[in-house]
């Protein structure tokens, strides 16, 4: 069965109980009543399909449920001590770490790293958040200091030698917000 037959089938269904179908059992998992994948098991021979194994899909189906409910209001809890609010760019204190950390696989194992500060000019730290991060790599990780106004971009893996290129990249896009 396509995904595009199964999603056609939970949005018949409504998407709230897991389904028994001729040969298989379909089950949306869902966190805050919306759903946010699905597990689908298919051609399962005729004597597997019981009321007892349907029973045992349902309970795997709420643990599922439940578990990644758990790890999501983990992760946003870590996430509200760790990030700005509503951006990808961490508290300043949680960028040293980063960058303590990165240090130290720069002399442990020799991994080369990139550290940029830029000043903000005249413009606004929300102007600038969401261009940057549009156009850098995901690993990048970057921070904002209120008190000098200034973006802080750790660049891990990265070579001193691509300072010159990305530091143009940088400057580009950011359209002479930045010093």
């Amino acid at each position: 069965m396509a995904l595009r037959e199964l999603l056609e089938i939970l949005k018949f269904l409504n998407g709230m109980i897991p389904m028994k179908l001729t040969s298989s059992y379909v089950s949306p998992i869902q966190h805050d009543d919306s759903v946010i994948a699905v597990i689908n098991i298919e051609d399962m021979d005729f004597d597997v399909l019981s009321e007892y194994a349907f029973n045992l899909f349902k309970v795997i189906v709420e643990w599922v449920s439940r578990s990644i409910g758990q790890a999501i209001f983990v992760e946003t809890q870590l996430r509200e001590d760790k990030y700005l609010e509503e951006t990808n760019f961490l508290k300043y204190s949680e960028f040293e770490s980063r960058l303590t950390q990165e240090r130290r696989r720069e002399s442990e194992f020799g991994l080369e790293f990139l550290y940029l500060k830029y000043h903000l000019t005249e413009s606004e730290f929300e102007d600038v958040h969401g261009n940057l991060s549009s156009f850098m790599r995901s690993v990048d990780v970057f921070s904002y200091e209120d008190e000098s106004n200034t973006i802080h971009i750790l660049l891990p893996a990265t070579p001193p030698s691509a300072f010159n290129i990305i530091n143009e990249r940088i400057l580009k896009n950011l359209e002479y917000k930045v010093t």
